[in-house]
Order: structure tokens, then C-alpha cells, then sequence
């Protein structure tokens, strides 16, 4: 019997002893009780993981009322159909258009499709860890055991246990912000699938649900080690366009470089051609309440060299203030968006100090849940991988350690209750914290925005490895406020903005404007400018077969091996986006 049930006992036997009332209040919810109360026979251990994992599939379930009874539009619920009827599909489509909403529909039908076998058939990815812990999921990148490579070998190691036999039961595989994956990574990933599954379709038969917009992030592409970079042979790369160094003195390492777009693959058109839907959603839903600002994010995100300087125009006009330009012309429930990290540290921790309160620091519990197994050395190599996965080190989205103080200004950072606006990038004011210590439980008080105030208590993220288990970081899932970069605001709706518009990447500036619901509620600390508004040259080119399935635009798209190296030429200007 599992924790939760025996932990009910008290209530059935206080019920009986004083005339029922607290089991009145329990059959309020039949299906609750009925859940709840149900007496399991003892079950092995793998049963039980299962148990525990349909659980939180449960819970994710009541977590999102409003997306099972969301009214879809048109094309979201195109995207559905498509999902459900066992096609390849690519949602894609501008910032606050659905694609969220979408994806999360999508997992609640693969979810009654599958019943109890849909955490071995689906899982659920993305390109960053952001959207993979908003999403329940976990990295591409880890899913695959690959972690960060930097060598195209690296990409057989999903086909080793403990990722093997996992992948060879997957049917759906679903990447979220698939405009960071890369071509190269995705023609490399893509061969491991294939011969994993011994299946010669794209692949090896998985059915794919990619979705982002490419307009958006870039893959960030890291120039390898100076050190590594000398032992290039220079003649092969020229004629091969591959960078290869020595392994022994007979065999080479092939570098990874993590070149090109997702679309820029040979891969992506072989889905094309086994019917890929592509479909493109349109609606505004995050800006439906604005005439004039997703006419001007629709211009910055497709339109021409002339469009976009029109649509810049346009938006400082609506949302540069001249007068609230100043470092300390604050308004509390402002986030404000900067392209690098340092400025968001410095004004994070800036503003944390200056508040009179007595800081209070809130750390987290960890713990792994790996698959069972007879092999008991399998099982602990399953144990080492998630105790050393990403997910719990220090650059993780979920960190080990929060340091709060009353009037900060926090950001939720995971969908607490859908239900009552508590959703992932809901901003408020700390009222009242306790740490926990002593018989006192853990708990921020946070008054909302538009929603008002709600205790926030410790909060389970998960992150499931395929094959490997479950990592668990239990936290307080708030973060400081004041601001944030570009990159971690992308997904997010945020009822009030201050944006830096200076870019460094493709996509950046678009991200940092498209996130305020509306042109009231957005605030630019300078006008911004045609040069912050960076456009991939491929995107266009993309954009055009996608409207008009225009050959030449294909052609002219390119391969990922066609890319010019950023660090091939000292006077060039590097093209790809780095994360600041």
C-alpha cells in the first residue's frame, strides 16, 4: 500500500467515530475517494514505479482542466486529428498562438489511447531544459544518453542499456522547441533511431510530433577547444566539409558542430516525404485582446526588410516611454527581459539586497526512482546515470537552492493550478515564507497578479529518462523576478514587461516582445532598432516553401554541411547565436 492511502486511515476512522463529517466532505468527489480508498494487494517493485508514474499522469490530468475543456481552433484541432490518426506532424506557428495548448491536448488523447502502457509508448522532449521541465519531460539530449556530444559517435550510446530497450518500445516521440535542434544533430540522432529499431523508415517507424517555430531560438553552436580545433585535418574538412581529429594512428574522431536548422536535414525532408503534416497555427490567442500588436509581431516574425522597419516603427511607438528610461524609475510588477545573464543576475541580486527583510533559503530534495531491474548492476548504473544527470546540477532550471526575502518579486515556474491562473511565468509579491524547519511546513504566500493571494508549497518536478527512471527535485517552484534573459521567457505569458530589445541571436528580440499579452502591458528600455531584430536567412527561405511549396525555396534552404563555421575566418562576423 503506498504512502498516500495509509495516510488516509486517520480520516476513515474519524469520519466513523464522529458522525461522518469529514467523509461527507470526501464524497463531495466520488471519483477522489473511490481512487484514494481502494486497497491494493502488494505489488513488485516495477509495478508499484508504474503505479507512481500513472499517478502523476493523473494528477497532471486535474493539474490542467482548462486544457481538456479549452474550445480549439480550427487548426489546433487539425493538429489533433493529424496527431491521433498516427502521422508525422510539425506544429509550428508565432509566438502565443496555441502551440502549448496544443501539445498538452495532444498528451492527454495519447494518454487515453494507450492507457497503461503510455509511459512506455510516449515521451514527451524538448531542445531546452526549461521547456522539457514545463512539459514533464526530459532533454532530447538526455533522453537519447548522449548529453551534450562532441563527437558524432557519442550519438550510439542510446543504442546501449539501459536507452536501448526503451527506445525499441517507444511509438510516439513528441520534441517541444524543435527550433533549437539542429540539422546535424537531427540526420545524427536520426541513424542511431533507425538502426536502433532495425526498422529502415524514418526514424524506425517512431511517429514524430515536432513543435516550434523556427522564427524563434536558434540552435546555440559552441566552438570546440582551441586545443581541439588544431588537430583538424584542414584537407579533409575542406573537401568533406566534416571535422575529423585523431583517434589512434589509424582511426579518427568525426567533431560534432551542431550546424544548421532542424529543417536544413536530410532527415527532416525524409519525414517530408513520408507525409509530414506541417501545420501552422494562426490564432492569437496570448494577444486576442490587442488590435495593433499581432499585426506588429506578425511583420517582425515573416515580413519584408520594409515591413519589419514599419512594424519597429510602430512598436516603439506604442511602447517606448522615454520618461521610464531611468536604471531606478521601477514599477514592482514589471518583469524586465535582458539578453545576457549578467545583467539579469546583477539586477536580481541588486534588488533582493535592497529589501530590509531577513533572507530565508529554501533547499531542495532530491531523489531517483530508477527502473527496476533483476540485474543488479544494471539497476545501479541506472542509479549513477540519473544521480548524475543535469537535472540536478548547478546550471539546472530547477536549482538546488532558492534565496527569498518578503516583497521580492517572484515568477512561478511551473503550472501549479491551471484552474486559478497558477501557471508557469505567473509573477507576484512575497508576502509571508517559512523554510520548514522546526514542525512548520514549507510555504511562500504570493499575492498574483490578477489572481491574488495563494500559498505556494513545495512543488515535484520530474524529469523522466526513457529506459532509465525518474529524477525528482522537490522545491519551492519560484524564482526571482525582476528579470530574466530572453532565452528563459520563451513559452511564457507574462502580464507585465520591460524588454532590452538588444540581441545577440537570431529570433531574440521577437521572443523577448511577443511575451506580454498586450502593447499596455509592454515597456521597452530603448527604441528598439531593425539590427536587434535578427533574422536566420534560412527562415525566409523556409517560410516560402511552407507557403507555397516553392522547389527552388527548398533547394535554396540548403544543407546543415553547407554552413560556414563561424571561427573559419577572423574578419567574419559569426552568424550563430550564442547563449550569453
Amino acid at each position: 500500500m503506498t504512502a498516500s492511502h495509509g495516510k488516509l486511515r486517520p480520516f476513515r476512522f474519524l469520519a466513523t467515530l464522529f458522525g461522518g463529517s469529514v467523509l461527507c466532505k470526501l464524497l463531495t468527489d466520488a471519483a477522489w475517494v473511490c481512487h484514494r480508498l481502494r486497497v491494493f494487494p502488494p505489488a513488485s517493485p516495477r509495478a508499484q514505479s508504474h503505479i507512481q508514474l500513472r499517478q502523476q499522469i493523473v494528477n497532471q490530468n486535474e493539474m490542467y482542466p482548462s486544457t481538456y475543456n479549452f474550445r480549439h481552433d480550427e487548426q489546433q484541432q487539425k493538429a489533433i486529428d493529424a496527431v491521433m490518426d498516427g502521422r508525422h506532424v510539425l506544429i509550428t506557428g508565432g509566438a502565443g498562438v496555441g502551440k502549448t495548448e496544443t501539445t498538452n491536448a495532444i498528451l492527454k488523447r495519447l494518454d487515453e489511447k494507450f492507457g497503461e502502457d503510455a509511459h512506455d509508448k510516449v515521451v514527451v522532449t524538448a531542445s531546452t531544459g526549461v521547456s522539457a521541465v514545463l512539459m514533464g519531460g526530459c532533454t532530447l539530449h538526455c533522453a537519447a544518453g548522449i548529453s551534450v556530444p562532441q563527437f558524432t559517435s557519442d550519438f550510439k550510446k542510446i543504442r546501449n542499456q539501459p536507452y536501448k530497450q526503451a527506445w525499441e518500445q517507444l511509438e510516439v516521440l513528441i520534441i517541444d522547441e524543435v527550433s533549437m535542434i539542429s540539422g546535424e544533430f537531427f540526420d545524427q540522432f536520426e541513424e542511431q533511431v533507425r538502426k536502433l529499431r532495425n526498422n529502415d523508415q524514418p526514424f524506425g517507424g517512431l511517429q514524430l510530433v515536432l513543435v516550434g517555430d523556427f522564427a524563434q531560438l536558434p540552435p546555440v553552436v559552441t566552438k570546440p577547444p582551441a586545443e581541439t580545433w588544431k588537430l583538424v585535418d584542414q584537407k579533409r574538412l575542406a573537401k568533406e566539409k566534416r571535422a575529423f581529429i585523431p583517434k589512434g594512428p589509424r582511426s579518427y574522431h568525426e567533431l560534432f558542430l551542431n550546424r544548421g536548422m532542424l529543417f536544413q536535414s536530410k532527415s527532416f525532408w525524409n519525414l517530408c516525404d513520408h507525409d509530414l503534416q506541417v501545420i501552422s497555427l494562426t490564432t492569437p490567442h496570448r494577444h486576442h485582446s490587442d488590435a495593433e500588436l499581432p499585426d506588429v509581431l506578425r511583420s517582425l516574425r515573416a515580413g519584408s526588410d520594409s515591413e519589419r522597419r514599419a512594424a519597429i516603427k510602430r512598436l516603439n511607438a506604442l511602447c517606448y516611454r522615454p520618461e521610464e528610461r531611468a536604471p531606478f524609475c521601477h514599477n514592482n510588477d514589471q518583469v524586465w527581459l535582458f539578453s545576457h545573464n549578467k545583467c539579469v543576475d546583477i539586477e536580481n541580486t541588486r534588488r533582493l539586497k535592497s529589501l530590509p527583510y531577513k533572507p530565508v533559503t529554501f533547499t531542495a530534495k532530491d531523489k531517483v526512482k530508477p527502473e527496476e531491474s533483476d540485474n543488479q548492476t544494471l539497476f545501479e548504473t541506472r542509479s549513477q546515470l540519473l544521480a548524475k544527470s543535469s537535472f540536478f546540477k548547478a546550471t539546472s532550471d530547477v536549482p538546488k537552492e532558492i534565496v527569498l526575502k518578503e516583497n521580492a518579486w517572484v515568477m512561478l515556474c511551473a503550472n501549479v493550478d491551471t484552474a486559478q491562473g497558477l501557471v508557469n511565468g505567473a509573477v507576484g509579491r512575497v508576502m509571508k515564507l517559512s523554510n520548514g524547519k522546526g514542525t512548520e511546513r514549507q510555504y511562500v504566500l504570493v499575492d498574483f497578479d490578477d489572481i491574488g493571494p495563494a500559498f505556494i508549497n513545495p512543488y515535484t518536478f520530474h524529469s523522466k529518462i526513457p529506459g532509465v527512471g525518474t529524477c525528482e527535485r522537490k522545491q519551492i517552484p519560484l524564482r526571482l523576478a525582476w528579470a530574466i534573459t530572453h532565452h528563459r521567457s520563451q513559452g511564457k505569458t507574462l502580464s507585465n514587461v520591460k524588454v532590452d530589445p538588444r540581441a545577440f541571436a537570431y529570433g531574440q528580440a521577437y521572443v523577448a516582445v511577443s511575451r506580454a499579452r498586450s502593447s499596455e502591458n509592454l515597456r521597452l528600455l530603448e527604441p528598439a532598432k531593425l539590427s536587434d531584430f535578427k533574422v536566420n536567412p534560412a527562415v525566409p527561405r523556409w517560410m516560402q516553401y511552407l507557403q507555397h511549396r516553392d522547389l527552388k525555396a527548398r533547394e535554396e534552404i540548403g544543407h546543415w554541411l553547407d554552413e560556414t563555421l563561424p571561427w573559419s575566418s577572423s574578419k567574419q562576423r559569426s552568424p550563430w547565436p550564442r547563449r550569453g
